[in-house]
């Protein structure tokens, strides 16, 4: 199957951040689809905002003088967007963040090579998928997204990354179904270690906070706190994560809680639906991410 990816619009946007803020908007459609009556039909739109730090476009301009910025930050969009539907993760917006700390220290374009006028468009072929569940692709996508965006400010800002890597073996839960409670369990055990494994050393460094038995979960919170924009939103969910984690057959439904975070999450209790249950709790997760990501920034 090939599809194609045309530019439909390109502008600077405002960022009150230290950097620049581009938008772009394109079209998608399956090239078979190309010049026949149904083409506008089947053609989907999609906006991806890009922001690239004020230091990274430092480090870059120091290397190579004559880049046009805008140019750069379009071409990595666009593979962006090209990647995401080769991943079955595209979706109608897109955030891309371009900061020293996830991106090389010397622009890998050559800015006057690269066409970025309205209509300009790239082919592509995406292979075909069987019997994926593609919200669950999207979502596990949007997921790691935001947790390298959040890291990739902390890095900036103090040198450490914020949220740790878990095992390969619980990313990849993410992107699995919960066909039946076992699963369910398994997942939430998973999701539990993937979402609460925060860099603690750092965290006591910003906070100040010693004490052994105040963990992650409210080193986080006190850390966000010093931010006007706070939202306690992402705590309460990151808690209520903690809390699910212990059901039956883990740790015992009568632990103080876990009925309390079924509740929550809105998922009914106990579980009927393993599969509805698992993708609420997935959501939310992003959700407080997304929340996170908005308070850093």
């Amino acid at each position: 199957m090939q599809k194609r990816l045309t530019l439909i619009k390109a502008i600077e946007g405002r960022t009150d951040r230290d950097g620049s803020e581009y938008h772009y908007r394109f079209s998608l459609v399956d090239t078979s689809l190309i010049e026949m009556p149904e083409e506008n039909y089947y053609t989907s739109i999609h906006r991806i905002k890009v922001f690239i730090s004020g230091r990274m476009e430092a480090v870059w301009l120091a290397r190579q003088a004559n880049i046009n910025i805008i140019k750069v930050c379009y071409e990595y969009a666009k593979r962006e967007l090209i990647q995401k539907v080769k991943d079955g993760s595209i979706q109608d917006r897109q955030e891309l963040e371009i900061m020293s700390t996830n991106y090389p220290n010397e622009c890998p374009f050559q800015s006057d090579r690269i066409i970025m006028e309205v209509g300009t468009f790239t082919d592509f072929e995406v292979a075909e998928r069987v019997m994926e569940d593609l919200s669950l692709i999207q979502l596990a996508s949007n997921i790691i997204d935001l947790r390298d965006f959040i890291n990739a400010i902390v890095k900036e800002r103090h040198n450490k990354k914020l949220i740790q890597y878990a095992e390969e073996r619980d990313i990849l839960q993410m992107f699995r179904s919960a066909n039946n409670i076992e699963d369910f369990v398994y997942r939430i055990s998973a999701l539990k270690l993937f979402a609460t494994n925060f860099n603690e050393e750092l965290l006591r460094e910003l906070t100040g906070n010693q004490n052994r038995n105040d963990r992650t979960i409210t080193l986080v919170e006190t850390y966000l706190q010093t931010f006007d924009n706070y939202d306690a939103i992402a705590i309460t969910t990151l808690r209520n994560l903690n809390r699910i984690r212990q059901m039956y057959p883990i740790h015992g439904d009568n632990i103080d809680g876990v009925q309390d975070a079924h509740t929550y999450f809105q998922i009914e209790y106990p579980i009927q639906n393993p599969y509805e249950a698992w993708k609420k709790i997935l959501n939310s997760y992003r959700d407080a991410l997304s929340r996170i990501f908005e308070i850093l920034k």
